[in-house]
């Protein structure tokens, strides 16, 4: 298993995850990663915000490996997180 680390940019605000999480695989990583963004994307959404989101994925040596985003999100009413490597 392997540790990555999930930075949420959302707005102005950003959270960087100095925990991570273990993942067997980066597939596993960008799973979970698009799992926070709906999460976050709802609460963003019932505080009335903008749907605009990103989650950059790291992996231990700080190297970003893929980020999932919600394009055109504010143009979507349930927005599907998509991942780019």
């Amino acid at each position: 298993m392997s540790r990555y680390f999930f930075d949420i940019h959302a707005g102005s605000l950003s959270d960087w995850d100095g925990e991570g999480r273990e993942a067997p695989d980066v597939n596993a990583a960008i799973a979970h990663a698009q799992y926070v963004l709906e999460v976050v994307i709802g609460e963003i959404t019932r505080r009335g915000g903008s749907q605009r989101a990103i989650i950059s994925i790291r992996d231990i040596g700080g190297l970003s490996i893929a980020t999932v985003l919600v394009p055109n999100a504010d143009a979507q009413r349930r927005a599907e997180p998509k991942a780019t490597q």
